[in-house]
């Protein structure tokens, strides 16, 4: 066995037990890409409620990392407490314009990114695939600068272009998922 494969690496490791939570998120991201491409001419109160619902799922997991984590629960206090807000207000306030959903989904992608390329380099001797979470961190930080660069695309480009961050962060969080899975089953044994 190797030895950065151990149990007591296991157990120290960043997000050690979070496959599911990291499973479900690639889930739900995967989902709303399906959604988002099978109805790209969706109109702005459905697609602001659908991005509203996945920003908030996606707080209230960046909480629960936050609460088994202490060594990064700041960063994902924050992290999901944005989400949980613009989650939040994308759903009250459905009828805001497009601009201003483009502006919170590019301020929300580019902290995200930049949390999540943080992540990979401060645990990047301590994580079993930290190329996964710097890919996924560049895919939330161009997205995020993209929308915050052009915020006033069309809706059916705004539904393609959520519906390729959505597919390709969701494909991320799956390969991790699976990865975390197959590291802590080796690390059991």
């Amino acid at each position: 066995m190797q030895p950065y494969m151990t149990m007591d690496f296991v157990r120290s490791y960043p997000f050690s037990g979070a496959w599911r939570r990291t499973a479900f998120r690639g889930c739900l991201a995967l989902a709303a890409a399906f959604l988002l491409f099978l109805f790209p001419g969706t109109t702005l109160n459905a697609l602001v409620i659908g991005t509203g619902a996945y920003l908030f799922a996606d707080g209230v997991m960046m909480f629960s990392f936050g609460v088994t984590e202490p060594r990064v629960r700041v960063g994902m206090f924050v992290r999901g407490a944005l989400a949980v807000v613009a989650g939040a207000l994308a759903v009250t306030f459905s009828s805001m314009t497009l601009g201003a959903l483009v502006f919170a989904l590019g301020a929300w992608g580019v902290f995200a990114g930049c949390l999540e390329l943080m992540l990979a380099y401060r645990f990047r001797d301590r994580l079993l695939v930290p190329w996964l979470w710097g890919r996924a961190g560049l895919v939330s930080l161009g997205f995020g600068i993209l929308f915050l660069v052009w915020p006033e695309p069309g809706r059916t480009l705004l539904a393609f272009l959520l519906g390729v961050y959505a597919l390709l962060a969701g494909s991320f969080m799956l390969l991790l998922a699976t990865r975390l899975r197959a590291g802590e089953r080796r690390a059991a044994r």
